[in-house]
């Protein structure tokens, strides 16, 4: 999976410009002047031009995120061991029975002999 930082780092950038041109508009109002008022309307533009890069940069994380996703959630999870799935005891019991030791076993185990790969011999 690709570092998202690099991505992300683009839209706070983006959100950092935004923030400041606000802050530059409020500070010319705040003057209370006419010559504020039209400071502040002069930022207009560039306010405008600061957003639509915030957008275009919080739209392309949002594909990078979505193109790194998977519909295949078991291709995120790392097995943990190589194990059979076979409980243990079964691993040590043999795979190749004769017929009378075959029929004294009980049918659950008769059953997990022959999933097991066992055969008989006569």
């Amino acid at each position: 999976m690709a570092d998202l930082k690099l991505y992300l780092d683009q839209v706070t950038n983006a959100q950092t410009a935004v923030q400041s041109i606000v802050n530059q508009i409020d500070a010319a109002l705040q003057l209370g002047t006419p010559e504020g008022a039209d400071q502040a309307l002069a930022l207009e533009s560039q306010l405008d031009e600061a957003i639509a890069k915030r957008s275009q940069a919080e739209g392309f994380y949002n594909k990078i995120v979505n193109a790194m996703k998977t519909t295949d959630l078991l291709q995120n999870f790392v097995p943990v061991s190589e194990t059979s799935n076979a409980p243990a005891d079964e691993q040590d019991k043999p795979k190749v029975l004769n017929l009378s030791e075959y029929n004294r076993l009980s049918p659950r185990e008769r059953l997990a002999f022959a999933k097991g790969g066992g055969t008989l011999e006569e």
